[in-house]
């Protein structure tokens, strides 16, 4: 698992050279429902271990090439290398059922995480900043669409997101 600025480096890589190739790269933003409640619930300690077992169900459901980091609090940013905006819907939908299929067990609880993702494909004039923004917004709209799903922008300019998965 990358540390914030080593995942924000090579996404910036990626981006760099996704813009100079034409290649396609998606951004997921995904972030654990109810995370307070499961801190306030269980304990930080076992917060902490929830936050491991998310972490660890994505990067296994992920190919070796796409980075993967922590971003802050309860969230991880997931960069789709050569991922176009057929193939991030389905991807985004596989992680999302990988960790709400995969509950915990931690000091005799059984804890049963779920993630809201928000997606957001490199366009041909934005900026890696703006392509996270555009996923952390996506991210929030499956949030208050709900939580345990997948929202994407749909269009860029107007920020309208479709949800693609509930």
């Amino acid at each position: 698992m990358r540390s914030r600025q080593a995942l924000r480096d090579e996404l910036g890589a990626e981006f760099e050279r996704a813009r100079r190739f034409g290649w396609p790269l998606a951004v997921l933003f995904v972030d654990v429902d109810h995370f307070k409640a499961i801190n306030d619930q269980h304990g930080h300690a076992i917060g902490d271990t929830v936050l491991r077992h998310v972490a660890g169900t994505l990067a296994t459901s992920l190919r070796p090439a796409d980075p993967i980091g922590r971003f802050g609090g309860a969230e991880f940013v997931v960069g789709l290398v050569e991922c176009d905006a057929r193939e991030a819907p389905e991807v985004a939908e596989r992680l999302r059922r990988a960790v709400a299929e995969r509950p915990l067990i931690c000091a005799g609880h059984r804890i049963a995480a779920t993630v809201s993702i928000g997606l957001a494909v490199r366009d041909d004039d934005s900026m890696l900043e703006s392509l996270l923004d555009r996923a952390d917004a996506a991210m929030y709209r499956a949030k208050y669409a709900g939580r345990n799903r997948v929202a994407a922008l749909t269009d860029v300019k107007a920020e309208s997101p479709m949800v693609v998965v509930a």
